[in-house]
C-alpha cells in the first residue's frame, strides 16, 4: 500500500511541475532563435529556408517573392588544382544566368523555364536569374505571366562563377520576360554568414 501512495504522489508531483510545456527541457527564448542570413556588414537579410537541395533566404524584391539561394565561398588552389572551400563564408549562388534574342546580351532579358527547373530554383516562387559579374550579383525576376516560346541568340552564361555573352544558334527557349532586375550584392553584400 505504502509504494502505491509513494508512486501517486510521485506521479502528482511530476504531473503538476510539467505544467504543460512540452519544451520544458529548452532555455527560455530558444523557441525564438531562428538561423538567419547575414550580409557583410552583419546586417540581417533573412530567416534561413531551404528548398530542394538548396539553402537560402525568401525576400520580396520589387513587388515579387523570390528565393535566394547561397553556397560556400569557394576558391581553386593553383598549386594542387584542387577547390578550397569556407567553413563559414557564403555567397549569393549565381549559377543559372539569363537568355537573349539578340547575339550579344543586349536587350530585354529572358528567364528560361530549364534555369528555374535545374539547379537552384526549387521554390515555388517567383521564377528569376541570378547573374555574377565578378564580384557583383544581380537578379532577373519574371514577370507575373504563364511561360512563352522566344526566339533566343545569346546566354548570359555563369561560368565558372562569372558570367560572360555566350552567342548561340538562335533556338525557341520557353521561359518568361524579366520583369525587374535588382542589384543582390549592392543591397546584400558578400560574404554572407549565416547565425542567431
Amino acid at each position: 500500500m505504502r509504494r502505491l501512495l509513494y508512486f501517486a504522489l510521485i506521479m502528482c508531483v511530476a504531473t503538476f511541475s510539467y505544467a504543460g510545456d512540452d519544451a520544458g527541457w529548452r532555455h527560455r527564448g530558444d523557441e525564438q532563435r531562428t538561423l538567419k542570413l547575414f550580409d557583410a556588414h552583419g546586417n540581417p537579410v533573412g530567416p534561413v529556408v531551404s528548398y530542394g537541395a538548396e539553402d537560402g533566404v525568401m525576400l520580396p524584391i520589387n513587388g515579387a517573392l523570390v528565393f535566394l539561394p547561397v553556397q560556400r565561398i569557394s576558391q581553386v588552389d593553383v598549386a594542387t588544382a584542387t577547390q578550397q572551400f569556407s567553413s563559414t563564408q557564403l555567397q549569393w549562388a549565381a549559377n543559372s544566368g539569363v537568355f537573349y534574342a539578340t547575339s550579344n546580351c543586349t536587350g530585354q532579358a529572358f528567364v528560361a523555364v530549364l534555369d528555374v527547373q535545374d539547379g537552384n530554383h526549387a521554390a515555388p516562387t517567383r521564377p528569376l536569374g541570378l547573374v555574377r559579374v565578378g564580384s557583383n550579383v544581380s537578379l532577373y525576376i519574371a514577370t507575373n505571366t504563364q511561360s512563352q516560346t522566344q526566339n533566343m541568340s545569346s546566354f548570359f552564361f555563369p561560368f565558372p562563377g562569372n558570367a560572360t555573352c555566350q552567342p548561340m544558334a538562335t533556338q525557341p527557349i520557353i521561359g518568361w520576360n524579366a520583369e525587374s532586375t535588382f542589384d543582390l550584392t549592392g543591397h546584400y553584400p558578400e560574404p554572407l554568414k549565416m547565425g542567431f
